[in-house]
């Protein structure tokens, strides 16, 4: 167990190989797991006072790439050293950064109010000083507020803009799907499923399509409260809602259409497996799929995180980090925390060594391996 002293800690987030962490002097510290130390990069070095996102790469020791408040593209190879890149318009301003697997890096620029633009860069070509666009995608009369942007799943970018939807291949460069949505309708795309809702009288209406046979099938749910989930996992439609400040949770078996209602306290979905959504209440802990078998885990305070397979839970009532299997759905190990719950800034875990990170108040991060 080590301790690690930095100052006026606000955020910490682990993104690939480095945690990063945003400092009130708008400098970024990152964590290279394997020389285990921390370096340092100035803001005035790097000429960005704030940043718009941070991205690190599996395999690149020391580099990342980050969005400055120009909108320019900066990419760092060590503290000392970092190169920025303007895009093509000097009217252009970056608004997103994302990475798409370990080689490719999208960055999503404004080009004017009707035209947002896409450029993806090979990270590997970045890390040798060579700027080489790979692709380029231009998008015009986007006029209205994208809903969701730059979203990957199974190497599909989806964009959700007005009225309209995309579900562009990112190794081809072209568009595989496209529909204009009703009005008031948003979209989202899950594996081989487009699911598009939108409000009736007296609840929700859902419309899946399946993308590969063109079937489609509707769902309606009546409720009078606030949506604020919906997705497919595995063989449900997991659709989660706010009503008279209750969580709600229905999920629907895609093959027989049936619901079952559940009203947890809160659910979490590990980004480590794509079918598995884990609910907690009144200190248990329960699997979508394995509703009738539950973990207790004794708290109404909790944090949560992902890594590899297991779900990390923070339980800051007892000062406790609870490692839960998704392949067993058992508690696999605990940790004792040595501090109070009010000194709990920030939680992490490092998806390769599986190492606990804690930020604490008074600028201190635990490391527990």
């Amino acid at each position: 167990m080590e301790t690690f002293r930095i100052r006026d800690l606000i955020l910490s987030r682990e993104l690939g190989v480095g945690a990063t962490l945003s400092l009130s002097d708008a400098s970024i510290r990152s964590y290279n797991w394997n020389s285990q130390k921390w370096l340092t990069h100035e803001a005035d070095s790097l000429a960005m006072a704030r940043f718009k996102g941070v991205v690190f790469f599996n395999g690149y020791e020391d580099f990342f790439c980050s969005i400055n408040e120009e909108g320019s593209l900066v990419y760092h190879h060590s503290p000392n050293l970092s190169m920025s890149l303007k895009l093509s318009n000097a009217n252009e301003n970056a608004i997103g950064i994302e990475k798409f697997g370990d080689s490719l890096l999208l960055i999503v620029s404004k080009v004017t109010s009707d035209k947002v633009r896409f450029y993806m860069f090979s990270i590997s070509d970045l890390n040798n000083n060579l700027i080489r666009r790979v692709k380029v995608f231009t998008f015009i009369d986007i006029s209205d507020t994208i809903t969701q942007l730059a979203n990957f799943v199974d190497n599909y970018m989806v964009i959700c803009a007005g009225d309209t939807f995309w579900l562009l291949d990112g190794e081809l460069g072209s568009c595989a799907y496209s529909c204009v949505l009703r009005e008031g309708y948003k979209a989202k795309y899950s594996g081989a499923c487009l699911i598009i809702c939108g409000f009736r009288k007296n609840g929700l209406k859902f419309e899946i399509r399946e993308l590969s046979t063109g079937n489609t099938y509707r769902i309606n749910l009546r409720t009078h409260g606030t949506l604020f989930y919906w997705e497919i996992i595995g063989s449900y439609l997991v659709i989660g809602y706010d009503e008279n400040k209750l969580i709600k949770t229905n999920y629907v078996t895609l093959e027989s259409r049936t619901y079952t209602k559940y009203h947890p306290r809160t659910f979490f979905r590990p980004k480590s497996s794509n079918d598995a959504l884990v609910f907690f209440d009144e200190g248990r802990a329960a699997f979508l799929s394995h509703l009738d078998e539950y973990i207790i885990v004794k708290s109404s305070r909790l944090t949560i995180s992902d890594a590899n397979g297991y779900v990390f839970v923070l339980d800051q009532l007892r000062s406790l980090v609870i490692i839960i299997s998704i392949e067993t759905r058992q508690i696999v190990n605990t940790f004792n925390l040595p501090i109070f719950e009010d000194q709990i800034k920030g939680f992490g875990v490092n998806r390769d060594t599986l190492e606990i990170y804690v930020g604490f108040k008074n600028g201190n991060i635990l490391v527990m391996g």
